[in-house]
Formats: C-alpha cells, sequence, structure tokens
C-alpha cells in the first residue's frame, strides 16, 4: 500500500501472479479436514496413506539425487526448465537445517517425489517451494494433495502460524492454482514496481506505455 501510494515513479509491473497463503490460526488442519475438503480431497490423502506411503526428510546427498530427480522430471512435463542440481546443493551449503525441510515420498524404500519447503521463523511461516512428482504413479494418486497435506501437519507440529504455497499463476483454470486453492487459503497477489535511475530506460519505458508495444506487435505478427 506504501508503494501503491507514493511510489515517486509510476511504473507498476503486475505480473499475474500471487500466493496461496494459508492461516492455520483460522483454519486448522481440523477445519480444513472436516470443513474445507470435500471427499476428493480426503480420498487422495487417504489413498497414499491406505497404500503404504510415507514420508522421510532428506538426509543424504543420494536422497537429495532422489529428489531432483523426480523435480527435474516433473518441470520437463510442464515444458519448464528446471534448475540445475548445484543450485540445490547451494541453498543446503547457504541455509541452516532448520531454515528448510525437503520431504520425500517413498514406499517400500522407493522415492515417488517430494517437496522443498523454507521454514521463516520470524514470521512463523513455511513456503512450500519445489515438487518433485513421480509421474508414472497410478491415477489414483495425486501427489500435490499428499505433500501439501503433510506440510501443513509439520508447521502445526512446529507451532507455526501460516503455509505460503508458494508462486501460483492468477488464472482460476490452472491445475496448479485449482489444487491449491482447495486447502482454503487466501490468494494474495504479487506486485513489483521499477524504480529506474537510468534517462534513456524512463523514455524508453514511457514510449512502450504510450504506444501500447506489447498490442502492437501481437497484432503485426498474427
Amino acid at each position: 500500500d506504501y508503494l501503491i501510494n507514493y511510489r515517486p515513479l509510476k511504473f507498476p509491473i503486475f505480473g499475474g501472479v500471487g500466493n496461496f497463503v494459508l492461516n492455520l490460526k483460522d483454519s486448522s488442519p481440523d477445519i480444513i479436514w472436516n470443513n474445507i475438503f470435500r471427499n476428493d480431497e480426503r480420498k487422495y490423502i487417504r489413498n497414499f496413506e491406505k497404500d503404504g506411503f510415507q514420508i522421510k526428510e532428506v538426509k543424504s546427498n543420494d536422497d537429495l539425487l532422489e529428489f531432483y530427480k523426480f523435480y527435474k522430471l516433473n518441470l520437463e512435463f510442464k515444458k519448464r526448465k528446471p534448475y540445475n542440481f548445484s543450485h540445490f546443493e547451494k541453498l543446503l551449503e547457504t541455509y541452516s537445517s532448520t531454515d528448510f525441510r525437503i520431504s520425500l515420498l517413498y514406499r517400500e524404500n522407493k522415492v515417488h517425489g517430494g517437496l522443498f519447503t523454507f521454514i521463516y521463523h520470524p514470521s512463523k511461516t513455511i513456503i512450500l517451494r519445489y515438487i518433485a512428482i513421480d509421474r508414472k504413479l497410478p491415477n489414483r494418486y495425486h501427489t500435490p494433495y499428499y505433500l501439501y497435506w503433510k506440510d501443513i501437519l509439520f508447521a502445526k507440529e512446529i507451532k507455526f502460524d501460516n503455509v505460503c504455497f508458494g508462486s501460483t499463476p492468477l488464472n482460476p483454470n490452472d491445475v496448479t492454482y485449482r489444487i491449491k486453492e482447495k486447502f482454503g487459503g487466501v490468494f494474495e497477489n504479487i506486485y513489483s514496481f521499477v524504480f529506474p535511475f537510468s534517462l534513456t530506460f524512463r523514455m524508453i519505458y514511457h514510449a512502450y506505455r504510450y504506444f501500447n508495444l506489447p498490442q502492437y506487435f501481437k497484432k503485426n505478427n498474427k
């Protein structure tokens, strides 16, 4: 609100993304399970529990490699570019073990996915960041539901107040949006602002806005 009202230059950027944020004080796991979930969501989670799936935390480099394998395959399935493995190695070197959690989904010692979660103590918030999915699992399994649910229980266990589901497209028809919405969180837009120091940049940007160049190029490249 401060930036919107008092920014010195009018250069807003609306990226069309946001975060679903769940307040566990208002929506405890019991409330989510009994009042927010429908039968479908409860079924997706129960299928994992009935069939012997479990969650364990990454404890070794081999575990991290297993997580990365399914993370990479999942993004390639979505036609998106994954981070290199060195990115995750750097995260583990940079952050304390109390600042993140990497959970692995497994059954009979075989990994089928996982979730990388940041633990932000100042605001008692966990932030779900990277998800890994074994897309060869049968259709009776919907991995994000189970992984998100287990992280919600983890947040309650460590007495945290909020769960941030990470960057989400502002598109109710997007699969990721629909899944996260079903946990009852509130969608919070992400707003960014540019504060240019370069006169050249300001002139180009004003021309870009004034002549509506995105529509011009779209129209002339059909």
